[in-house]
């Protein structure tokens, strides 16, 4: 009895400690692989001991503030991620389903289409429920575009007002999926753009070697 209680103990404590462990390990990978303000492992499943000594982790959920993603800012995103690999895992890792949400304010969007512009021309974006205008400083012109997303993935963006026509014209652009990435919605609010993306992912750092084009840190992994 007095053994038992002892080998339960040690195994409780061993737990725990595998906690922040994972979370430290996991927390750094993902730091290697995204240039963000902070990040974060906000969940992972018990027990973790066990899959931690195999090099893996399941159930893990990060949150991230402040993702740069080329030109564009992120202010928060979510992964949940089914498995992840740890440096020490054997194998060579398949890619999992993994579902991204994201959030992206007004002023960022208005950003980054700046900078993808030729001569980073002024634009000035809005956005309201449903629908975004774009336009110019000190251009009357403006223009309003909605967003669809089609039951396959297919992002559509089109002109607002008069959808059937405009499409005939060819103003509206559809942007179909990718394997690797799937937009299952995304929708236009008050100041702010969110959506939700399916990715096919490799979850982990199998080799040691990090991410294929490992991007420059500026996370602090905490948990």
């Amino acid at each position: 009895m007095v053994i038992a209680v002892v080998v339960g103990t040690l195994l409780l404590a061993l737990e725990l400690a595998a906690v922040p462990i994972a979370t430290r390990v996991i927390g750094a990978v993902a730091a290697r692989c995204v240039v963000s303000e902070h990040l974060e492992l906000t969940a992972v499943d018990r027990p973790v001991l066990p899959r931690l000594l195999t090099g893996r982790a399941r159930g893990v959920e990060l949150r991230a503030e402040g993702v740069q993603a080329g030109e564009l800012r992120i202010a928060e995103a979510h992964l949940d991620l089914p498995e992840a690999l740890l440096p020490w895992a054997i194998g060579d890792p398949d890619p999992v389903p993994a579902v991204l949400t994201l959030r992206v304010t007004e002023r960022d969007v208005q950003r980054a289409l700046r900078a993808a512009l030729p001569l980073r021309l002024p634009v000035e974006v809005t956005l309201d429920p449903d629908v975004a205008t774009v336009g110019a400083a000190g251009v009357s012109l403006e223009v309003e575009l909605a967003l669809e997303v089609a039951a396959d993935g297919t992002v559509t963006v089109r002109p607002g007002g008069g959808a059937g026509f405009l499409d005939r014209l060819g103003l509206a652009t559809s942007f179909p999926p990718s394997d690797d990435v799937h937009v299952t919605a995304i929708d236009i609010g008050d100041g702010e753009l969110s959506g939700v993306l399916e990715l096919a992912v490799v979850p982990g750092l199998g080799d040691g070697e990090g991410c294929a084009e490992p991007l420059a840190s500026g996370a602090s992994p905490t948990g």
